[in-house]
């Protein structure tokens, strides 16, 4: 098993927190500054 310790800023998503965010991203969103 290896693993990639350089990414800095940025690194791919886990599947579990896109699976988590997707029904508020697609169906329960909201404007945060009205």
């Amino acid at each position: 098993m290896s693993v990639y310790l350089d990414y800095q800023a940025a690194k791919p998503v886990d599947i579990r927190v896109i699976s988590e965010m997707t029904i508020y991203l697609n169906q329960k969103f909201a404007n945060p500054s009205s």
